[in-house]
């Protein structure tokens, strides 16, 4: 009994695999598995040890990338413009990985949350004279902070914002505060 149902499961696959190898996709609307994909431009690829961005399409691409190391962290986004049929060396070092999260014709303009674009965090000073974050956007916020001690020595920390609050930040011996990258909150 079970070889039997084993037998008529791989003829369906086959047949299931045929179908789709025989026929355009848009013809072949009841098969639930086929789905179509997106075409994406530019991709990022690795060369010499460098990350870049080669764009496969014929006219110019405004990129939004992301990339991610490992230990944790926030990651960084930067926009891109790759020339039509180009490649771009990007200016990360170290390992990580590194993906493509927005891809728009260079012309146009991007459509991005209204939250994304804000500077959101500032740096201010309370009514007790200690430094603190303030989020003045209605959304959370992932700041990174970036105390300078008075020798030169840099030191990077992450910190969550709530909507419309301040955060103290102790400065343990920094002389300087600098926002280095913030982003909205996972949901």
């Amino acid at each position: 009994m079970s070889r039997v149902f084993f037998v008529m499961v791989a003829v369906a696959v086959l047949l299931g695999k045929s179908f789709a190898a025989a026929s355009p996709l848009r013809e072949s609307p009841e098969n639930p598995y086929l789905v179509q994909i997106k075409a994406q431009c530019v991709m990022p690829r690795k060369s010499n040890n460098r990350d870049i961005l080669v764009n496969a399409c014929k006219q110019c691409r405004a990129v939004t990338v992301q990339r991610h190391k490992r230990g944790g962290g926030f990651p960084i986004k930067r926009e891109f413009r790759v020339p039509a049929r180009g490649k771009v060396q990007l200016s990360f070092r170290g390992s990580g990985k590194v993906r493509v999260i927005a891809d728009a014709p260079c012309d146009q303009p991007d459509v991005v949350d209204k939250y994304e674009i804000k500077d959101c965090a500032k740096i201010a000073k309370l009514k007790n004279g200690s430094p603190a974050l303030l989020n003045a956007c209605p959304v959370c916020r992932g700041v990174v902070l970036e105390k300078v001690a008075a020798n030169g020595r840099k030191e990077r920390g992450t910190y969550m914002v709530g909507a419309r609050t301040a955060l103290p930040v102790p400065l343990r011996g920094a002389a300087r505060l600098q926002i280095v990258n913030e982003i909205p909150c996972k949901k």
